[in-house]
């Protein structure tokens, strides 16, 4: 497959592990109106994205996910820059679990109508 390049823009992966399985949430973020994302604004999207994660979404995951990293990509060029940070951290919900192929999903919605204005977040 070939990359596409997408103008100031950030492609941000969370990793996590539940059960022996990977789960991963990819994220956009788009920059305006800067040039673009460079290593240092990676990091800071990187660690920003963590602390909101953790403040607003954590208590609704289990604690069984455990968190492993943020890997967050500039999609500018194919040789755009990326980062890999390490999250320690677990969900915040404790009790009874549901099986790993049941989640509880947050839906995005903006203003604008189309499959590339809306997006889900499974926790």
């Amino acid at each position: 497959m070939a990359f596409i390049p997408v103008s100031r823009a950030a492609r941000l992966t969370m990793e996590s592990e539940q059960d022996g399985q990977i789960l991963a949430n990819v994220f956009w973020f788009q920059q305006e109106p800067s040039a673009g994302y460079d290593a240092s604004s990676l990091a800071d999207l990187a660690t920003k994205f963590d602390a909101a994660w953790t403040a607003h979404i954590a208590d609704f995951q289990t604690s069984d996910v455990l968190w492993s990293r943020i890997v967050a990509r500039a999609m500018d060029s194919a040789s755009s820059p990326a980062i890999e940070q390490f999250m320690t951290g677990a969900g915040g919900h404790t009790g009874d679990n549901l099986p790993t192929n049941v989640t509880f999903a947050i839906k995005w919605v903006t203003g604008l109508a189309g499959r590339s204005f809306r997006g889900r977040t499974y926790t």
